[in-house]
């Protein structure tokens, strides 16, 4: 009987033990403008499977199960105007010097949303090694909400969720875990 084990690694906690979250990003689709949704509160994929089945003689007989799309959902703690503007596809104006500048989205009828990128990573427990989950091409696919409310803990947190399409390789998306760990792409 064969039993598997790990490489030895300097990072005990690698492949295993991620904690929360540490960044989330989102890029254009052709990669040429970046922002981080600052700071980042929640950040979801999830498998979107189709399964078939075959019964015949009162019976189950078979199950095929594929992987068919993915969806996801990414919570921020602030709005990112630079951020917003990658995900709907809107240019941020910004006019005046500080202290003085006024960043505008404006936001016409019947405006169609682009497809971006998103990236995220949680750090493991003992902050060396990370997971990173990214997403090459995805789309929101849900009203964005931006509420502004009386209380003391009342912040401004958009949440975004999106639909996920295969790329030009023909991947989902790609879930890497790090020893060591880096930073997300900016392309």
């Amino acid at each position: 009987r064969e039993v598997l084990t790990k490489a030895q690694s300097q990072n005990p906690s690698y492949g295993h033990h991620v904690l929360s979250i540490n960044k989330i990003r989102v890029a254009k689709l052709d990669g040429s403008v970046y922002a981080d949704l600052d700071p980042g509160q929640e950040f979801m994929i999830k498998f979107v499977a189709r399964t078939g089945k075959l019964y015949g003689n009162d019976s189950l007989y078979a199950v095929a199960n594929r992987i068919v799309e993915a969806a996801g959902q990414a919570k921020v703690g602030s709005l990112s105007t630079a951020a917003l503007g990658i995900i709907m596809g809107l240019t941020p104006a910004e006019t005046g010097s500080t202290p003085n500048r006024i960043t505008t989205i404006e936001v016409p009828v019947q405006h169609r949303t682009p497809y971006f990128k998103i990236y995220a990573m949680a750090y493991d427990d003992t902050a060396t090694g990370a997971m990173q989950v990214i997403v090459n091409k995805c789309k929101v696919t849900s009203d964005v909400e931006l509420v502004m409310a009386d209380g003391p803990d009342t912040w401004v947190t958009p949440t975004y969720e999106f639909a996920v399409v295969r790329d030009g390789n023909s991947k989902l998306f790609t879930i890497k875990q790090l020893e060591t760990a880096a930073d997300l792409p900016t392309s």
